[in-house]
């Protein structure tokens, strides 16, 4: 083979190895956008905290992740896939139950 053949073979090769290293596999990425949201009190009840897993991966937080409420969200990361969910929960009896309203309290906090 000749010089320049073998240099383009070896440029084009690191080219690839290069640009594989720095893309993130597709199936890596979250199938769904997950948000947890914390509150406490009755009524008109006030966030005490939230976390976020996004579409484009990490973790995010704030405030204090408990509360006498949760209400968790997940949204499809496919556009063409509108998928979603919202789900409202009431500590109570030291476990999560299922409410349909935020701030109907069924139970003393």
């Amino acid at each position: 083979m000749k010089f320049k053949t073998v240099a383009r073979l070896a440029l084009c090769a690191l080219t690839l190895v290069f640009a594989a290293s720095y893309t993130k596999p597709a199936h890596a990425l979250p199938d769904h956008e997950y948000a947890s949201y914390y509150y406490v009190g009755c009524g008109d009840p006030a966030t005490s905290g939230w976390q976020w897993w996004p579409c484009a991966g990490g973790y995010y937080s704030s405030g204090t992740l408990s509360g006498d409420w949760l209400v968790e969200t997940s949204l499809s990361c496919d556009p063409e896939n509108v998928d979603s969910t919202y789900n409202v929960y009431e500590w109570c009896n030291n476990t999560w139950e299922p409410r349909s309203t935020l701030g109907d309290c069924h139970c003393s906090h």
